[in-house]
């Protein structure tokens, strides 16, 4: 039997590393590699805190230690729970490290959500809502910027031209609790009322984004708290985007319109995403308040490491 050596004129450490590179490019790009490493079959422990809650927490705590966003403002935060001290430790690690100024905000916003003193629900939202914005502003106005330039290449008609489609109840028809409370439920009936307040939202939307996105300075903090409530009222209400879909294929072609509209579907949820990180993170303080239980947050080091044998290598 012939043997070939298929090494021959191979560099096989450069064939490995590229082999590496490639397997993490693929799996990055076009599968999830983010594994759910909770049970969902025991969605509650003996403190309270469901499992639902405990990610939406983690998840937000990431948003707000990320701040600026970006690939140099890479986070990631897990928690300790001791049920026995009665103490949650949550250890934070961002890749360039947590600087005190972070780490002083991220302790400003535990004591505002476990702050025993009563001010009322709503007032709380707010006040946790203004924290998260302080610390995330750039990659919130980036949003809103983003938003008010896709509405505009959607040519979706000015506030004065928008128009109302027909009565439809394909696809979700769903509305929040205060819209149907107001209105009454999604019908021929309620119909012209819930196409006139979506006008009224889209119009609201488009004029908030694009003097935020205009302007880009963190004094507008009551502006963008605004915007993130509008953005939220609007994110599951399938009247606001019954109209929006039907005034972007007004001027567009079907076959775009589709795409543009999850675009800024998306968009809208990126700007909601904060008013649902004050309401997730206060209803956690008062869970924790309730439970007599102490937060600790642990910085963990987390300095940048080349590898000398990958520097100078380049996927070919």
């Amino acid at each position: 039997m012939l043997t070939i050596d298929v090494w021959q004129e191979i560099d096989r450490v450069e064939f490995h590393e590229n082999a590496i590179l490639l397997d993490v490019r693929v799996r990055s790009q076009d599968y999830p590699i983010k594994h759910n490493v909770y049970d969902d079959h025991q969605v509650e422990s003996q403190d309270g805190l469901t499992q639902q809650l405990l990610r939406d927490v983690l998840d937000d705590f990431a948003l707000v230690l990320s701040g600026r966003g970006g690939p140099d403002h890479v986070s990631a935060v897990c928690m300790e729970c001791d049920e026995e001290r009665r103490v949650i430790t949550l250890r934070i690690s961002s890749n360039d490290g947590v600087n005190q100024q972070t780490l002083d905000q991220l302790n400003r916003l535990l004591r505002l959500i476990s702050d025993p003193l009563d001010m009322g629900i709503e007032q709380r939202h707010e006040d946790t809502l203004a924290i998260i914005l302080q610390q995330c502003f750039v990659p919130f106005l980036n949003h809103a910027s983003k938003f008010s330039n896709e509405l505009r290449q959607s040519e979706c008609p000015s506030d004065t031209n928008l128009r109302f489609p027909s009565f439809s109840t394909q696809g979700s028809m769903t509305e929040s609790p205060t819209d149907t409370e107001h209105l009454g439920s999604y019908s021929p009936d309620s119909f012209d009322a819930y196409m006139q307040l979506s006008c009224d939202r889209l119009r609201q939307l488009r004029r908030m984004c694009t003097e935020l996105g205009n302007s880009r300075k963190l004094s507008n903090i009551s502006d963008m708290m605004l915007l993130a409530k509008a953005a939220h009222e609007v994110r599951r209400s399938g009247s606001f985007y019954l109209l929006l879909h039907h005034n972007i294929r007004m001027s567009r072609k079907p076959s775009a319109v589709n795409s543009m509209l999850e675009s800024l579907k998306e968009r809208l949820g990126k700007l909601s995403r904060y008013w649902r990180a004050a309401k997730i993170l206060t209803a956690f303080g008062a869970l924790v308040l309730t439970q007599n239980t102490t937060i600790d947050i642990l910085p963990l080091p987390s300095g940048r490491h080349e590898i000398p044998a990958m520097s100078k290598r380049t996927l070919k």
